[in-house]
């Protein structure tokens, strides 16, 4: 359940942090994190997947597989930004 706890955590910090990104705010995104968040994004969203979504079960376990791939490899990039933000949120005080 920790596993579902932090990924869920994670999902929620992926836009403000392409945000960050691509508003100059946040410079340590590496370009091949990026890549793999878009990429992820528009996998899950795209009508096209490699099994259809109107498949039951397996249709939603290839987007799910996906994130947790995409979670996986920009997972030490989200724990960087979530420093950033701890920090960033610190010093506005």
């Amino acid at each position: 359940m920790d596993i579902l706890k932090k990924y869920v955590e994670y999902m929620l910090l992926i836009f403000p942090m392409l945000k960050d990104t691509f508003s100059g705010e946040y410079k340590e995104l590496p370009k091949g994190s990026i890549i793999a968040i878009i990429c992820t994004l528009l996998y899950i969203l795209s009508p096209i997947d490699l099994i259809p979504d109107i498949i039951p079960v397996l249709g939603v376990l290839d987007d799910a597989v996906m994130i947790s791939l995409c979670m996986k490899l920009v997972s030490d990039d989200i724990e960087k930004y979530k420093k950033f933000r701890e920090n960033k949120s610190g010093l506005e005080k």
